[in-house]
C-alpha cells in the first residue's frame, strides 16, 4: 500500500510541476512516515490534492525567482543597446544622425527604460502579490522586443561601418529578448498553473 502511494504522489507532484529537489524531500518525509505508521496514506490523503497544496505554497516563490531573472536579463539588455554599439560603431557623421537613425535609437532607449521600470515593478508585486507579477513582466517583456527591434534597425542603418555592431549587437540583443520571453511564459506557467482535468 505504501509503495503505491508514494508512486501515486510522486506523480502527482510531478504533474504539479514541484521542483525535483522539493519532491525528493516531501517523499522522502513521506516513505519516513509510513516507515513508523503503514497506514499513513489515510492521514495523508489523496496524493492529487496533497501535490496541489504542496505546488501553491512553492508557487510564490518560483515566481519571486522568475521575476529576479527577468530584472536581471532587462538590466543586462543594456549591452547590446548601449555597451557594444558604443564600442564598436564609427563615430556620427559630423553633420549628425539620419532622423531615420535617431528616432529609432531614442526610441530604442525609451521602450528599454519602460522595460526595465516594469520589470522592477514585477519584482515587487512578486513579493507582495505574486499572481499580479505576470501583468507588468509581460509588458516589460514587450517593451524589450520592441526595443531590441528598434535598436538593431538602427544599429543596421548606422551611416558607416555598421556591419560589426549588426554581427555583434543584433544576436546579441535577440538572445536577451529570448531569454526574457521565456521567463515570461515559465511567470505565466508558475502564477496560473494549468488545472489537471
Amino acid at each position: 500500500m505504501s509503495e503505491r502511494y508514494l508512486a501515486e504522489l510522486d506523480l502527482a507532484l510531478r504533474r504539479h510541476r514541484v521542483s525535483a529537489r522539493r519532491r525528493r524531500r516531501f517523499l522522502a518525509e513521506a516513505e519516513d512516515h509510513f516507515a513508523w505508521d503503514p497506514a499513513a496514506a489515510t492521514a495523508f490523503g489523496d496524493p492529487d490534492l496533497l501535490a496541489g497544496e504542496i505546488a501553491s505554497a512553492e508557487r510564490p516563490r518560483r515566481t519571486r525567482l522568475l521575476t529576479l531573472v527577468l530584472v536581471g536579463s532587462v538590466v543586462a539588455f543594456v549591452v547590446p543597446l548601449y555597451g557594444m554599439p558604443e564600442n564598436t560603431l564609427p563615430p556620427a557623421p559630423a553633420e549628425g544622425l539620419p532622423g531615420s537613425v535617431a528616432w529609432k535609437l531614442d526610441w530604442a532607449a525609451a521602450f528599454y527604460g519602460a522595460a526595465l521600470v516594469l520589470a522592477a515593478v514585477a519584482f515587487v508585486f512578486s513579493l507582495v502579490r505574486p499572481r499580479l507579477a505576470i501583468v507588468p513582466a509581460c509588458v516589460a517583456v514587450s517593451a524589450l522586443v520592441v526595443s531590441a527591434a528598434l535598436g538593431s534597425a538602427a544599429a543596421i542603418e548606422w551611416p558607416v561601418g555598421g556591419s560589426t555592431a549588426v554581427a555583434v549587437v543584433v544576436p546579441m540583443a535577440a538572445a536577451l529578448a529570448s531569454l526574457a520571453l521565456f521567463v515570461a511564459t515559465r511567470l505565466a506557467s508558475a502564477a496560473w498553473p494549468r488545472r489537471l482535468r
